[in-house]
Formats: structure tokens, sequence, C-alpha cells
């Protein structure tokens, strides 16, 4: 989708600005939290942050969890007025710090996003669970409210690891 709309390449620079604001003025945080459209605008900050600096010696976040997330957009395409979203066949594994994924294997509204915002993040300290639902956050309880508490603390676990 090279070259989108102006109100869509406009919409998406105006949330990256908010959430960039947002975290200079209260920040900083030790991770992100995002669904959906949030979790691609999130994913999208972090890739920006590693070209912006490639050491990640002070990364913007120590971690993330992406529910039911979307793909990412490229920010050198924003910076050239094109929207494209990045994709791990082309752009690898950009996200470079431990992230939780939690996605509905009956997603229909955005059945391949999850899957691919997930394949952008480093292997190794990546954690992945698929539930039955669709694109929503599945009330917490029981066995898989446990599932999801053992990924935020594998997640945070792995954020103490590699400090």
């Amino acid at each position: 989708m090279a070259g989108g709309s102006t109100a869509t390449l406009s919409s998406i620079r105006t949330a990256l600005e908010d959430l960039k604001a947002y975290i200079d003025a209260d920040g900083p945080f030790d991770g992100i939290l995002g669904y959906s459209q949030g979790a691609a605008i999130a994913a999208t900050l972090l890739v920006q942050d590693k070209i912006d600096q490639p050491s990640q010696l002070n990364p913007l976040f120590k971690c993330a969890v992406f529910l039911s997330g979307g793909v990412p957009f490229d920010p050198a395409a924003l910076r050239r007025s094109e929207v494209r979203f990045l994709n791990p066949a082309v752009d690898g594994q950009p996200i470079t710090i431990p992230s939780a994924h939690i996605w509905g294997s009956n997603d229909t509204d955005f059945p391949d996003t999850s899957p691919r915002l997930s394949k952008l993040c480093m292997a190794d300290i990546r954690t992945e669970i698929i539930h039955g639902g669709g694109h929503e956050i599945p009330p917490l309880k029981g066995d898989f409210l446990a599932e999801v508490i053992d990924a935020f603390r594998k997640t945070v676990d792995s954020t103490v690891s590699r400090a």
C-alpha cells in the first residue's frame, strides 16, 4: 500500500506524534501495551526508535505486549510520505525487545496481522498466546488468565535478564 491517502498518512503521523509526546511528557515507561491498531502504532514507534538509535543502549521501552496486534508501518516510508506495512520476509525482526503477543485463532476482522507482527519481533524473546476467540480480548479467567500472567512474567523477566 505505497503512497496511501493523505488522510491515512496524516492520521498515522498524528498518532505517532501524540504517542511520542505522551511518552516524553509522562515517561519513561518500562513497557508498552497495545490493542489492534494501537499495537500497530506502538510497534511502529519501536521500529522508529531502533532506526534512530541502532545500538539500543536506551530503548524507548524495555518490553511490549500486543493484543490482536496490527502490522506496524515502515517508518522510512512514512518519512517519504508513503504508507507501507512492514513484512517479516523483507524487513526481518526489527523489534528487538522482549514481547508478548496474544490473539484469536478465529479473528475474521484481521486474520493475518497478529502473526505478522509477532514475526517482526525477535523469536527468542517473544511469547505467543493464541486463544479460540476473534479480534478481541477474551475474558481473563481460569487457565487462560494463568497463561496470560505467565506470558507477562516471561516478557518482563526477559527484560531483567537483558539489563
